[in-house]
Formats: C-alpha cells, structure tokens, sequence
C-alpha cells in the first residue's frame, strides 16, 4: 500500500478535491440548499491547486523517467523534446487555471450579510456585475443557505446597498415566503441611472401600508350614493355637490318617482326638475345640467351612459370627479375621486404636500396608488373622514387605524 502510494501521492489531492466537489453538488442537488460563496470559491482554489499538484507530480514522474532512460543510454533528443513539450504544456495548462480562477473570482465577488427581512433570517448577497442586484436567501447555517427567498435591484452607481451607509432605495423589489406566496412587491418605475426620487418613494410605500389599514378597517368599499341604475349615479353625483349624500339620496326617490327613466328625464320640464331638487341647493343650475344631460344620453347614447372618460367629461356637468366615480364604481375601471374628504385626508396624511385643487392632488395619487386600489381607496377615505378624520370637529386621531403613520398636518 504504502509503495502504491508513493507512485501515485501527486494525484491523491486532486482525486480527493474533486470528490469534495461531487458530493457538494450532489447535497445542492438533493436539498435545494446552496453552498456559501466564501466556501466555494475556496473549494475551487483548491481544486486548481490540486490540479497544480497533479502536473507538479507528473513533472517528477517524467524526470525520473528521464533519468532512467539516460542511465540506459536512450534516445536523449527525444527525451529533451518531451521534457521542453511536458513543460510548455504544463506552463499553459496553468496559466489558463489561474487566470480562469482570477475572473471567475472576480465575476463571482458577492459581498454577504447575514439579515433579517419580514421575520425571516436571510443571506444576503450582493452581485455587482450587473448593476446592483442583491438576492436573499434563507439561512441554514454558517456553509449553507437555503432557497432564494428575494431580491432587490438598485442603481449601477449604488455602492453597497446594505452597508452602513445606506443607499438609494431598490428600483425593485420581491420577497416571497418557502411556498412561493408573495411577502411583498414593488418598483419605483425609475429608469436605470435615473435619479430617484426618495421622497416619492417613501410615499409610495406609506401609501401601500394606509391602502392595507383602510381595508382592515371598512371592508366594504362602496359608493355612499343610492343608485341601482348607471345613469341615476351620473344624477346623483351632480346633485351632491355643495351637498350631503344623505340629503341626495332623499330628493332623488322623488325624483325618480316623477321621471323613473332617461327618456321622461330628458323631456321633463327644466322647471319640474328644479321644483324637485331645489333642497340640494344650486337648483337652477343643477336642472339645467341634468335636463341637458340626459338629452344627450338619451338621443346619442341610446340610453346608456358612455364607457370612456373622455366621454363623460363631454356631458354637461361632469367633472373629473364624476367621470372617475363613474369609471370606477359602474364600468370598474381604475379611477381617483378627489372629493373633499380625498384632499384632505391625504394632505393630512403627507400623501401630498399642501396640494389643494382636485386635479392636482388626482395626479399626485396617479403616482402613488395601484390603479385597481384607487378607487375603493377613496371610498374609504370617504368613510375615514366622516367618522373619525373628520373636518369640523377635531379628529379623533385616539381611534384611527393610521395615527401611527399619519403627518397630522393642519391638525
């Protein structure tokens, strides 16, 4: 045995490191689990410098060789030849291993932290070949982690993202739970290299936890106007300006009592009209819109309301305000209704700043809502600011779902 080896000791590390490598990618295989980068890179250097070993080996072997056929008077211009081959070869076999475990080291350098993200202990490694990509993986133990359980891309320019000194925010992110369900999610649809917006960012997600809040605390999102038919919303909604929904939701029976369809609304006599809605006040006006209104609806829309909100904005009328509430609550479409309650909840909030004319503050929340939150959000915040956020009395912010992320400004 110990003759064996001593002929064959040079490839004895190779065999055992190559092995090592085997049985590591079968365990990665198997577990799903993926071992650390530190460990891998120093079981690829071994690897090289076992091979090393190897032509270290065979470079005696054949010296031995040599020195033996010389005693026995062989062909010495051959042997030379193969020595100078053997040795070239050797040089270049190498080179190559060395430079190839250079670039790989370098394509391969991932910073690592070990860190903890919606309560579960991750890696986190941070890959800087292309741009900033950080990927979170769930922790086993020191030489192992286990499934990718997240990422988060950033700018080229960030740096270390996780370092003391933080960097922007991610340009995307997605952490998921061992089963695949999504954690949490977003992006801030900036491009690469842009600067971002921090601010705008922060909003974003201040306004993604109120969303979830409101939900929790109203989990019926409806309109607070009586209505069973889309065009009786579309009079409704021009009654309730400068009104309260309750008193609109009164006058409109008798309304509708008199003229129960689009036709004998369309016909109706201006006057009749403003006898019947006159408590909503601005009846003159209101009549007026009404009457022309349902015309319209009546001789070019055959009696239903138009799908588009360039359409509804055509109507005599209608507003933003009320071509958004109709896109949203009848065709389902997303859609922000700034109302009063609207505007000032989410300047009290700090989802805008000092932002009060209704189209404005509609674009500002274009940028911040999810299109299909947007409009049971402001339903919400329609409920909010009648019970407990509300505009005459002093807020009662003891029993709000939201005081603990809440600017309270102008409060």
């Amino acid at each position: 045995m110990a003759k064996i080896i001593k002929l064959v000791w040079g490839v004895l590390p190779f065999i055992f490191v190559s092995l090592c490598v085997v049985l590591v990618t079968m365990f990665e295989r198997i577990t799903g689990d993926t071992l650390r980068i530190l460990f891998r890179n120093l079981l690829i250097l071994l690897w090289v410098i076992s091979f090393g070993v190897v032509l270290f080996w065979g470079q005696l072997r054949f010296n031995a060789f040599r020195q033996k056929a010389e005693e026995e008077k062989a062909n010495r211009i051959m042997l030379g030849a193969l020595s100078i081959l053997l040795n070239v070869l050797s040089a270049l076999v190498m080179g190559c291993l060395i430079l190839g475990g250079v670039i790989f080291a370098i394509l391969s350098h991932k910073t690592e932290y070990v860190t903890v993200r919606n309560n579960i202990k991750l890696v986190a490694c941070i890959d800087y070949f292309s741009g900033v990509t950080v990927n979170y993986y769930q922790y086993k133990n020191p030489f192992f982690y286990g499934k990718r359980l997240g990422f988060e891309h950033y700018a080229a320019d960030t740096g270390d993202p996780l370092g003391e000194s933080p960097g922007y925010p991610p340009l995307e992110w997605r952490f998921w739970d061992s089963d695949g369900n999504i954690l949490d999610s977003g992006s801030n649809e900036a491009i690469w290299g842009e600067e971002i917006d921090e601010k705008e960012i922060q909003k974003k997600k201040l306004a993604l936890v109120v969303i979830e809040r409101l939900k929790k605390e109203y989990p019926v999102a409806e309109c607070t106007l009586d209505y069973d038919n889309a065009w009786k919303l579309l009079v409704s909604v021009r009654l309730a300006a400068q009104c309260t929904d309750a008193r609109v939701n009164v006058i409109v029976e008798k309304l509708y009592e008199k003229f129960p369809d689009v036709e004998a609304l369309a016909y109706a006599e201006q006057e009749e009209i403003e006898a019947i809605i006159r408590p909503c006040g601005l009846g003159k006006t209101k009549a007026r819109d009404i009457s022309a209104c349902m015309k319209i609806i009546h001789e070019q829309y055959h009696g239903k309301i138009p799908d588009t909100f360039e359409a509804l904005l055509k109507l005599p009328g209608v507003g933003r305000k009320s071509a958004n509430l109709i896109m949203g609550d009848v065709f389902h479409k997303p859609a922000i209704v700034t109302d009063t309650h609207c505007i000032r909840l989410v300047n009290r909030i700090g989802l805008v700043e000092d932002i009060k004319e209704p189209k404005k503050v509609e674009m500002a929340l274009w940028k911040l809502i999810p299109p299909e939150e947007g409009s049971d959000f402001c339903h919400r915040l329609v409920y909010h600011g009648r019970e407990v956020c509300t505009a005459r009395t002093t807020p009662y912010c003891d029993r709000c779902c939201v005081q603990d992320l809440c600017a309270k400004k102008g409060v």
